[in-house]
This record gives structure tokens, sequence and C-alpha cells, in this order.
């Protein structure tokens, strides 16, 4: 990793936890992520956490957190995201659909045939 990505992964973890913590930022990450005040506050000050506080992190904030964090790395996460939520609502569709159609099925089928004539 080159020390300008390094840099960048750093700012965004700070803005990350800024955002998140706006108040008393270093006691709560400290608490939260079970490290030390002054550990936090390096991370505040915009040094990268471990890789075992970063997946933490990752577990704590989601996706989103850990897309935004590596971006400077491994390029845009978004068009990843977007196409694993596509494939997540099509397969939701083709259930609902399934649904849908033995619904009518058993609407026809419940529907009396008239007697003839």
């Amino acid at each position: 990793m080159s020390p300008g990505a390094a840099m960048e992964m750093g700012n965004r973890v700070q803005w990350w936890l800024r955002q998140n913590y706006p108040s008393n930022t270093a006691k709560l990450v400290a608490r939260d992520f079970g490290v030390s005040p002054a550990t936090a506050k390096r991370w505040i000050a915009g040094v990268v956490p471990t890789s075992e506080h970063l997946a933490a992190m990752g577990a704590r904030f989601g996706k989103r957190f850990l897309a935004f964090v590596y971006e400077p790395i491994v390029g845009p996460w978004r068009n990843y995201a977007i196409d694993e939520e596509l494939q997540d609502l099509k397969a939701r569709i083709a259930a609902l659909e399934e649904d849908l159609q033995h619904e009518a099925t058993g609407l026809v089928d419940a529907v009396p045939t008239p007697a003839p004539g």
C-alpha cells in the first residue's frame, strides 16, 4: 500500500468516527472498540487502525464503511454494491412473481364452473 493510500484511509476513518461520535469522540471510540484513549486519539488524528480494528469497525458500521475506507486501495465499490443489491432485488421479484402465480392458480381453481345449459 502506498503511503498516500494509507494516509487517505486514515483520513477516511477519522472522518467516519467524527461523524458517528460528534462529541466525546476519543472516549466513546475507545469504549466501543476496546482500545485505550491514546489509541482512539491516534485514529482520530488519522492513523490507520490495525486490520483487526478495521474489521471490528466494519462489523459495527457495515459495508458502506468498508467501501468508503478501502476505496483508495481497491477503487470504487459502488458498482459492486449496486450489482449485489440488484441481484437480491431480482431474486425477491422472482419469488413474488412465483407467489402471485400460485395465488392466481388457486383463484382460478376456486371459481365454480357453470353448469351446461
